[in-house]
């Protein structure tokens, strides 16, 4: 496994993990139920000014802090989708640009309701995930993640974007693993 590095232009992909065999049976990252339409993606200021003229006058955002906006997702009959998922492939138009908020998936990070902290999670429904959750590939790479966000840089970085770190009580029937707290007490 390679050395994790937190920077948001090279952030770690969880492709190591996350086999492109499994992402095209499910596609929950850029496919939502109607129920959870506070699922769309988060976008940083950067991120959305890394977007090419030609897609930005296909997406629409919804601010969200000063430095963050959500994509507005397109109804498909029971279900909203991201704006950049080709509806043939269901591939992503702009994988390689995609926002941190969708590079981390099937991760999250997680504010406490009733407790302050934050956790690190997964979504315990991805195909992936059920298929290695107990490998040492997981667990390592679980820990990697977890040693990653509880440095300095990183929160500085979610201090800058408080948005990407999701609110419990907003998340609803998401059946989410418990990942471990972040130490940001040390940084």
């Amino acid at each position: 496994m390679k050395n994790l590095k937190f920077d948001l232009d090279n952030f770690i992909n969880p492709d190591e993990i996350v086999s492109y065999e499994d992402c095209l049976k499910c596609r929950k990252c850029c496919i939502f139920p109607k129920s959870i339409p506070g699922g769309a993606p988060i976008i940083t200021k950067s991120e959305f000014k890394s977007i090419s003229l030609a897609e930005e006058q296909r997406l629409k955002v919804n601010g969200l802090g000063e430095n963050t906006f959500q994509f507005v997702l397109i109804s498909d009959n029971d279900f909203l989708k991201c704006p950049f998922l080709k509806k043939s492939s269901y591939q992503c138009e702009i994988y390689g640009r995609h926002p941190f908020d969708c590079r981390i998936f099937p991760f999250m990070l997680v504010r406490r309701t009733n407790k302050s902290g934050v956790y690190l999670s997964y979504d315990k429904t991805c195909l992936a995930i059920v298929r290695i959750k107990n490998l040492p590939v997981f667990i390592n790479y679980c820990q990697e993640l977890l040693n990653l966000f509880s440095t300095r840089k990183a929160r500085v970085f979610f201090k800058k974007y408080p948005e990407l770190i999701l609110n419990e009580r907003n998340l609803g029937k998401y059946k989410l693993g418990y990942v471990g707290m972040l130490s940001w007490d040390n940084c």
